[in-house]
């Protein structure tokens, strides 16, 4: 009530050149590049402090996405995976959260220097009031236990201490659930906005307030597009059309797409330069075959024949937290480590190995890696060839283990601590005929480059 239009935007209406921050406290809540680089030109213009505040840890990170998916390795594996929910969760793994890349961060560490910047991490909103000519927002630290937001600053006994406010991103202040201790002398069941905010000694003073908490693509709340799917409908995943590939067109209409809703067909860059110029070399082949097909008397923008209706998808209209859930489950479940099993290795039984015969341990070796594997060339001190039935392995996720047992001793190879995880259940080994050697083939938990063999 009473505040003026412009101390409450979101980062899309802010217009810097045009508003007055002379002299003023700003607050931005984020934590990409988007509220850093506000949080910049407020001070370019003359703001007076700038409080930076964000949901998570400010991470540094050059791209947005992952390298792969400028160039083939990444894409490759996007284009070959036909399933559209499946590419939804690739673009999330690639694009992860918002990140800061090295100029900006260094246009923030500058400003951290010159006391001008105030930088707090992981802090939610409890409440939020307008004074009627400030903001005061009360926080409280992520930690429950901790009353102090996390910063890279702590404030000072003049100064302000902000808050992240995520319900800001949505458009509304209603309904903030608050997990701080309450005052027996003022129940909030009793009081109102302002005077908790009177109460709280620690609140936040602020003139405006920008909200650079990021934008969510769903064609479901498009006042146009969601009209256009009341009359012909598409396959929506997670908020995005499935659009056709060669094209990024409405299966059915001359309505053609470039930008963020064609991440289902470009992938996870469809938001970035890459991904508009992607978009513009398929545009510009799709007009003139359309054109061509004009030409021709057909009708270009008709849907094949063979179809197969939206009603025959039972992952239609999923929401984009589900898949995201599903996503983040499959990663808990990764990092967990695979089931064991025993497919393409054995188990080592002792009992295998008669007692009488000494036990020797084989130091010689040799390894060489691609992208995927780690192949082990184990050298055994023997003349005749080594059988296969007389090797037993065991592979776990950080180390391995191999007897093989001769005529004349049962030699053992293993290392404890290997560099880099690996997936057991698809490592395996080998057994040369032409050379006492033994291969062990090591499948990596990933695809980079290790630098030892043992960590």
């Amino acid at each position: 009530k009473g505040m003026l239009p412009d101390r409450l935007a979101l980062a899309h209406d802010v217009d810097v050149r045009a508003v007055s921050v002379q002299g003023e406290v700003v607050m931005v809540m984020g934590g990409g590049m988007t509220a850093c680089q506000l949080a910049c030109a407020a001070l370019d213009h003359g703001a007076a402090q700038v409080i930076l505040v964000s949901r998570k840890t400010f991470k540094k990170r050059e791209f947005e996405v992952e390298v792969a998916y400028f160039g083939n390795k990444g894409l490759y594996e996007f284009r070959r995976t036909e399933e559209p929910r499946k590419r939804l969760q690739l673009c999330i793994a690639a694009r992860g959260q918002a990140t800061i890349n090295r100029i900006t961060w260094k246009r923030i560490q500058a400003y951290f220097k010159e006391g001008r910047l105030d930088i707090q991490q992981e802090c939610e909103i409890t409440n939020v009031v307008w004074d009627g000519g400030q903001w005061r927002v009360s926080i409280k630290s992520k930690d429950e236990s901790d009353k102090t937001p996390a910063s890279v600053h702590p404030p000072g006994p003049t100064e302000v201490s902000p808050a992240q406010a995520p319900a800001l991103a949505t458009g509304g202040m209603d309904d903030i659930d608050s997990d701080n201790e309450q005052d027996n002398s003022h129940p909030a069941s009793n009081t109102d906005l302002d005077d908790i905010s009177a109460y709280d000694p620690n609140a936040t003073i602020a003139d405006r307030i920008w909200v650079a908490t990021g934008s969510r693509v769903d064609l479901k709340k498009d006042p146009l597009l969601s009209k256009l799917m009341g009359t012909d409908p598409v396959r929506c995943i997670g908020g995005f059309p499935v659009l056709e590939d060669k094209s990024l067109r409405w299966p059915g209409l001359p309505l053609y797409f470039i930008g963020g809703y064609t991440m289902l067909s470009l992938g996870p860059m469809a938001r970035l330069m890459p991904g508009y110029r992607y978009a513009a070399d398929r545009l510009t082949e799709a007009l003139k075959r359309d054109a061509l097909t004009a030409l021709c008397g057909e009708n270009p923008y008709s849907l094949p024949s063979g179809s197969i209706p939206i009603e025959a998808f039972d992952d239609d209209d999923v929401p984009f937290e589900e898949v995201q859930e599903e996503y983040v489950q499959e990663q808990i479940e990764k990092a967990m480590g695979p089931k064991p099993t025993l497919k393409n290795r054995e188990v080592i039984n002792m009992d295998k190995i008669p007692e009488h015969l000494p036990r020797k341990i084989l130091e010689n070796y040799s390894w060489m890696q691609s992208d995927d594997d780690m192949h082990v060339h184990v050298i055994l001190p023997i003349e005749e060839p080594v059988d296969r039935n007389c090797v037993m392995a065991r592979f776990r996720k950080r180390s391995v283990e191999i007897w093989v047992v001769c005529e004349q001793a049962a030699y053992r190879f293993y290392i404890q601590n290997l560099y880099k995880d690996v997936l057991e259940e698809q490592c395996y080994f080998k057994v040369s005929q032409r050379s006492q050697r033994v291969t062990l083939v090591l499948k990596k938990y990933e695809t980079n480059p290790w630098r030892f063999l043992r960590s």
